[in-house]
């Protein structure tokens, strides 16, 4: 499985949507590279249950199929790459 980024979201969240933007980006930027996937919370919910989403946006970046780590908040662009980055073991 490729390497993934998984947003937890909500529309009628203000921090999700300051995200949102930045979340485009990273996929454009990592297209290829990493699968950049959104999930909505409230159409979604067994999904955030599964992950133990509390509170959106959250980021869950995935390697091998396994959660590596967990992003809650609204990150910098720059901060959410350099996971990212680590993930896939590039500089």
């Amino acid at each position: 499985a490729e390497p993934a980024l998984v947003f937890f979201y909500s529309p009628t969240c203000p921090y999700c949507r300051m995200l949102s933007p930045v979340i485009d980006e990273i996929a454009v930027k990592f297209e290829g590279a990493a699968l950049v996937a959104r999930i909505d919370v409230n159409t979604n919910p067994a999904v955030s249950r599964q992950y133990g989403i509390q509170g959106v946006p959250t980021l869950l970046l995935f390697r091998e199929g396994k959660l590596v780590k967990r992003m809650v908040g609204v990150l910098s662009g720059d901060e959410i790459e350099r996971n990212l980055k680590g993930i896939l073991k590039l500089s």
